[in-house]
């Protein structure tokens, strides 16, 4: 899903009879989503990382296959990802 999909879904969603405490919450949401940038929505949401991604969301400190140590750019947590060889995929991040 988008960042324009996700604002989209909670924009057509029914209001009709929620508290206002709920509709604030979902106008917060959506507010929110619209301060995103699209990538700072993908790296939030994306479990999956081609060689290109990669490169975009992590700083590789290293690789002992099937691992590879990064450090996210967006927010300096070191972690672990595996990867594939063919096709070269990365996934599965954890923190350290």
């Amino acid at each position: 899903m988008t960042r324009e999909q996700a604002i989209t879904a909670l924009s057509q969603m029914s209001w009709e009879g929620l508290s206002n405490n709920e509709s604030e919450a979902l106008t917060m949401a959506i507010q929110g989503l619209e301060r995103l940038t699209d990538n700072d929505f993908v790296s939030d949401t994306r479990t999956e990382w081609n060689t290109t991604e990669l490169q975009e969301d992590f700083i590789v400190k290293g690789f002992l296959a099937p691992f590879v140590t990064v450090t996210r750019k967006k927010d300096g947590v070191e972690g672990t990802l595996e990867f594939t060889h063919n096709p070269r995929k990365y996934f599965n991040f954890v923190e350290d």
